[in-house]
C-alpha cells in the first residue's frame, strides 16, 4: 500500500513537470509562429526597416538550417532538417518524461523542443523558414534568425551551462543561494563589469608580487645551498677529483 501511494506520488510529480516544461516549448513555439505571421503579413521578401543603429525588422526566407546552414543547397535540405526536427523532437520529449526534476535540463530542452517544432513548421508549410531578427555591426550583418533559433540557442547554452555547472567548471553555488538575485544584475552592468575588472586586476598583481617574492627566496635558499656545500669539510679517506688528476 505505501509503495503504491509512493508511486503514485512519483507519477504525480512527474506529470505536473512534463505540464510545466511542455509548456514553455508551447510559449516559444505560440511566439515564434504569431511573430512570423506578423511579418509575413507586413513585408515583403527583402524588406528591411531600421530599428536602431545596429538592429533591423527584415524578411529573408532561410531554406537551410539555424542561421542559413545550409541555405544554398538544391532543396533537399527541407525534408532533410524536417526529418531531422521530428526526431530531435520526439527525442526531447522523451528527455523530459524521464528527467522532469532537473530544472536547468528540462528548461533547456524546453527551449530547444518549443524552436524546433516552429522551425519545422515552417518548413512544411513554407518549404522555408521565415527569419526577421537582423542584428549588425558597421556593414558586418549576423545571419538573420527568429524567435525559434533564439529559443534553440539559449536552450543549447542553457545545456552547457549545466554541464560546466556539473563539471565545478562553473560555480553557481553563491548565486543559488543567495535571497537577493537581482543583486547579481549589477555585474551585468558598465559599473559593475568596470569593478570586476578593477578586482581582477588588483587580483593578478597580487599574486604576481607573491610569485616574484617567492622566486626571490628560492634563489636565496639556492645560494646558501651552494655556500653550504662549497665550505662543507671533505671526510677523511675521501680522495678528490684534483687528487685523482695529480695521481
Amino acid at each position: 500500500m505505501a509503495s503504491s501511494k509512493k508511486f503514485g506520488k512519483s507519477y504525480a510529480s512527474k506529470s505536473q513537470g512534463m505540464v510545466l516544461w511542455l509548456g514553455i516549448a508551447l510559449l516559444v513555439l505560440v511566439l515564434d509562429q504569431f511573430t512570423k505571421v506578423l511579418v509575413l503579413g507586413a513585408f515583403q521578401l527583402g524588406d528591411s526597416t531600421p530599428i536602431t543603429s545596429f538592429f533591423n525588422l527584415v524578411r529573408v526566407h532561410n531554406h537551410g538550417a539555424a542561421f542559413s546552414f545550409l541555405a544554398g543547397a538544391g532543396g533537399w535540405q527541407r525534408w532533410f532538417f524536417t526529418g531531422i526536427g521530428v526526431a530531435a523532437a520526439i527525442f526531447m520529449v522523451w528527455m523530459l518524461r524521464a528527467h522532469p526534476g532537473q530544472k536547468l535540463f528540462s528548461l533547456a530542452i524546453s527551449l530547444i523542443l518549443g524552436g524546433a517544432i516552429g522551425n519545422v513548421i515552417d518548413r512544411l508549410l513554407h518549404g522555408y523558414v521565415v527569419d526577421f531578427l537582423d542584428f549588425y555591426w558597421g556593414a558586418w550583418h549576423f545571419p538573420a534568425f527568429n524567435v525559434a533559433d533564439a529559443g534553440i540557442s539559449v536552450g543549447a547554452l542553457n545545456y552547457c551551462m549545466k554541464a560546466l555547472i556539473a563539471k565545478g567548471m562553473v560555480k553557481m553555488q553563491n548565486f543559488s543561494e543567495s535571497r537577493n538575485k537581482f543583486g547579481y544584475v549589477y555585474v551585468l552592468t558598465p559599473d559593475g563589469l568596470s569593478h570586476r575588472a578593477a578586482l581582477t586586476q588588483a587580483f593578478l598583481k597580487r599574486k604576481l608580487a607573491e610569485y616574484a617574492a617567492l622566486q626571490q627566496e628560492i634563489e636565496s635558499l639556492r645560494r646558501d645551498a651552494g655556500t653550504l656545500a662549497f665550505n662543507e669539510p671533505v671526510p677523511e679517506g675521501t680522495v678528490t677529483t684534483t687528487e685523482r688528476k695529480s695521481a
